[in-house]
């Protein structure tokens, strides 16, 4: 089995190239949003840019985002379900959806480096299929531990 990690200290990111080559794999729509913010730097919403300004921002700032979804041109932080249609959270969250065939082919096509965001080093490591495995990490940098039992 094939997983994805950051080997830096810092988050997992693809870089925005790899990400949006992820998502389109995905879901048959993208929308890509900014973080608008006030006067006094609070959140206030989303306002929705152009893909190609995604691809050319998005590595160099967190403030933008990817939807499955149409939310409008803007969308208010108010908003019931500000979050909700986001995909380009819980790849970066959930330890399961590393060992994602596309993914990792995602990767691959790339290759390691330009599929590695801002703050990260992805690298592809590879495990028995039958081990029961967890993603361990500390400040970012992560590595793939099998699954026992603590006692605290």
């Amino acid at each position: 089995m094939k997983i994805a990690i950051n080997t830096y200290y810092g988050c997992f990111r693809l870089s925005a190239e790899a990400e949006v080559m992820f998502y389109k794999r995905k879901y048959k729509n993208l929308y890509f949003y900014k973080n608008q913010y006030d006067l006094q730097n609070n959140l206030i919403g989303m306002k929705m840019v152009t893909e190609s300004e995604y691809l050319e921002k998005a590595n160099s700032c967190f403030d933008y985002n990817i939807t499955y979804r149409y939310l409008g041109q803007f969308m208010p932080f108010e908003h019931e379900g500000f979050c909700e249609y986001f995909v380009n959270n819980g790849l970066y969250r959930d330890g399961d959806k590393r060992a994602d065939v596309d993914l990792i082919e995602v990767i691959k096509t790339f290759g390691e480096e330009k599929a590695s965001g801002r703050f990260s080093k992805i690298k592809i490591i590879e495990i028995p299929n039958d081990v029961d495995y967890e993603i361990e990490e500390y400040d970012g940098n992560e590595w793939i531990s099998e699954k026992h039992r603590t006692w605290r």
